[in-house]
């Protein structure tokens, strides 16, 4: 293992923390949970522990620990506690070896900055979140600077998840329709009420190591007490978002589109057909594919990013009102009130204020 992940550091080493679209990048292979340890191990820009099992990071991109155990043979918990101190990209890869991890993700998001949420796989994410990633899939997170997060990921692999989440008697689930479609992961909002309770337990019982006699037993009990809840409750609650793997032409396209979009925030939206012509790709095609990745149509998503730029816009007290609404092709100053209160639950002389 040691020797893969050596060959991986050398050809990724020089894209580490490369400053690219406003984000430095963090890449990290991602097959298994021992694999991915390993390579932030190695980075020159953390620190390890092998006796408390931790990964310490302080350097000018974050600052922040990360706590890991081997609950059981194919069961892991991994526990990162941090904070950014510039935009950071964190990229989940994989090398040829192949994997068969999954991946169950809670992350508990703090941010007192107005307009900015942690971003998965192009998804905005709530504070407090679920996601589930099927082995292989490619995990791009957007941190921005000054927010910090704990973050928590149970990984387990094919044959304990059949034991102890199926049965092995393949009786159908939430889990089970995820895993026969071909999504790549699915998002649920605090589908645990508890879930910020139990999990800064686990947190604190990984930070006092294994020096406590019962410390690994009350550390598999707090795990499996979470983790079994929120297999219980998916099957209540509304999936918040799902997306689908794409080929790489499709990967190409949706960064042509987003270009096109926020190159024409300020004038009107032109159209899907105009969109597509440019992409070269059919328009119901465009729509689902988009959507699959974004989580919203291509013109709700066009809104949103004007009305973020709107709120940044109205930071400069030299800029008014009528004249925002009317680069954001709005016909009159009170339709882009009334979009921008709805979006943002305020009204724009507010943040002027």
């Amino acid at each position: 293992m040691l020797s893969r992940v050596k060959k991986w550091l050398k050809s990724f080493e020089k894209y580490l923390f490369y400053y690219h679209d406003g984000f430095f990048e963090l890449p990290y292979l991602s097959n298994s949970p021992e694999v991915m340890i390993e390579s932030l191990k190695k980075m020159p820009v953390t620190k390890y522990n092998p006796l408390e099992q931790s990964i310490l990071s302080n350097n000018p991109f974050t600052k922040g620990e990360m706590r890991y155990r081997e609950i059981e043979t194919g069961f892991w918990v991994l526990a990162t506690q941090i904070e950014f101190k510039v935009n950071v990209h964190t990229r989940a890869i994989y090398d040829e070896g192949g994997s068969d991890y999954y991946f169950l993700a809670f992350s508990l998001y703090r941010c007192d900055i107005p307009l900015v949420n942690m971003h998965v796989n192009k998804i905005t994410m709530p504070n407090k979140s679920w996601a589930i990633y099927k082995p292989g899939s490619e995990i791009d997170a957007y941190h921005y600077k000054g927010t910090e997060g704990l973050f928590l990921n149970f990984v387990f692999n094919h044959t304990w998840l059949n034991q102890n989440l199926f049965g092995g008697k393949g009786s159908e689930s939430e889990l089970q329709n995820f895993l026969n479609l071909h999504t790549g992961h699915i998002t649920w909002e605090d589908v645990v009420p508890d879930a910020e309770t139990m999990a800064q337990k686990i947190w604190k019982n990984l930070l006092q190591g294994q020096e406590e006699r019962f410390n690994a037993l009350s550390l598999k009990i707090q795990t499996l007490e979470l983790i079994s809840t929120f297999f219980t409750n998916i099957n209540k609650e509304k999936v918040l978002e799902q997306t689908f793997p794409q080929n790489e032409a499709d990967r190409v396209a949706l960064v042509k589109v987003e270009k096109i979009l926020m190159d024409n925030l300020t004038e009107g939206f032109m159209g899907i057909e105009a969109i597509a012509k440019q992409i070269n790709m059919s328009e119901s095609k465009l729509k689902v594919v988009f959507k699959g990745v974004y989580g919203q149509s291509i013109y709700q998503y066009f809104k949103e990013k004007q009305m973020v730029l709107a709120f940044q816009l109205l930071k400069n007290p030299d800029v008014q009102i009528k004249n925002i609404a009317a680069s954001l092709g709005y016909e009159n100053p009170g339709k882009f009130t009334a979009a921008f209160k709805k979006y943002h639950k305020i009204l724009p002389s507010e943040v002027i204020k």
